[in-house]
């Protein structure tokens, strides 16, 4: 079985920087190279695989992006159906397609709890890379090329991914906060379905369809480009990690003047307040949790240098963006004048 990885993936190798986006042509493409071809052992099963859940991949950006820049909030954390259900005034300023799309989810959808669905979805990608890493290399006969640089990325992508994830699936909502928003079963099942591929395709492509030669760049460039996805990943992940305390502080303000009103009203929901995070980078942006977030991942994409490393930069940012200029208009629409006052740009210091 890992031995057909190796020859399929001798197929999907790209030695050149020039190449390296015109490789994804594979991902849509390559099946019909098998279909045309006289050899019919010229696309292995496994790579049958590969290329329908990375199309998923790439699909995923344009289903995601395309919506969110129109205007649909993806109805979680402060733009969670529960926040709408009883907060009106707040789903009449958003656009006639986030309204339109949210009383059709609210009709047919329903609410449950937000900490068990963000441990549930998040934690797919530690079970599907960990899964990946266990029957596809750690059992597998083959060298590990310990002292290599493909040695290397493997080493420090799994550290990056299961750092994040370990603490963005368990440590965050179990120890860190202490109430979330309700999530919708149809966000959760899409996450659940994104989690499963994000961690599988990471996974095959860090220790199956990788190698020395696999690189975008020569091994001189790698010397330098590897300490320099290392310090984005180090620098990302201090950015949403302190960004992520200054809003969970904000929460647990939120959350006691919630439970005092509660006493008299018995609705939380209703009663939530909301106040403008300061301090860190959000005296530059709305969402530096965000952009650090996609920093991480950017670092991540230069250690580990593959094509799904990409395809998770890509559908991250089309994830984030949208959702960070949402945040930005959500505070604006909230505090007014005096949110405006303080010239925030949404997602990228002074740029945007």
């Amino acid at each position: 079985m890992t031995t057909s990885f190796h020859n399929s993936h001798e197929l999907l190798t790209c030695n050149s920087l020039s190449c390296t986006f015109s490789s994804y042509f594979y991902l849509i493409l390559y099946p019909l190279q098998h279909l045309m071809s006289k050899n019919n052992n010229i696309y292995e099963p496994f790579s049958y695989e590969l290329t329908i859940l990375s199309s998923f991949f790439l699909l995923f950006c344009v289903i995601l992006f395309l919506p969110l820049m129109l205007g649909l909030r993806a109805p979680y954390g402060k733009f969670a159906l529960s926040s709408f259900q009883s907060a009106s005034t707040d789903l009449k300023t958003t656009s006639k397609l986030n309204q339109i799309v949210l009383h059709f989810i609210k009709s047919i959808d329903f609410t449950m709890s937000g900490k068990l669905a963000w441990f549930l979805q998040e934690n797919q990608t530690i079970i599907w890379f960990l899964y990946v890493f266990y029957f596809y290399y750690y059992k597998s006969e083959d060298t590990k090329d310990i002292g290599t640089i493909r040695f290397l990325q493997q080493v420090l992508g799994t550290i990056m991914l299961l750092g994040h994830y370990i603490h963005r699936a368990i440590i965050f909502p179990l120890f860190r906060v202490h109430h979330m928003s309700h999530s919708s079963l149809l966000v959760f099942s899409s996450a659940v379905l994104f989690c499963i591929i994000n961690g599988y395709l990471n996974g095959t492509h860090l220790f199956i369809y990788s190698n020395a030669n696999n690189s975008y760049f020569n091994d001189n460039l790698q010397i330098i480009i590897l300490p320099i996805g290392i310090l984005l990943y180090c620098v990302g992940y201090y950015i949403n990690y302190t960004s992520d305390r200054i809003l969970i502080n904000l929460r647990k303000d939120n959350h006691k003047s919630s439970s005092n009103s509660a006493n008299n009203n018995n609705s939380t929901e209703k009663n939530k307040q909301y106040y403008i995070p300061y301090g860190g980078l959000f005296e530059y942006i709305s969402s530096p949790n965000y952009f650090g977030e996609q920093i991480e991942w950017i670092g991540f994409l230069l250690t580990v240098q593959n094509k799904v490393a990409l395809l998770f930069v890509l559908s991250t940012f089309c994830n984030l963006f949208p959702r960070a200029l949402e945040t930005n208009k959500w505070y604006q629409e909230k505090f007014g004048e005096k949110y405006k006052k303080l010239n925030r740009k949404a997602f990228i210091p002074f740029i945007i």
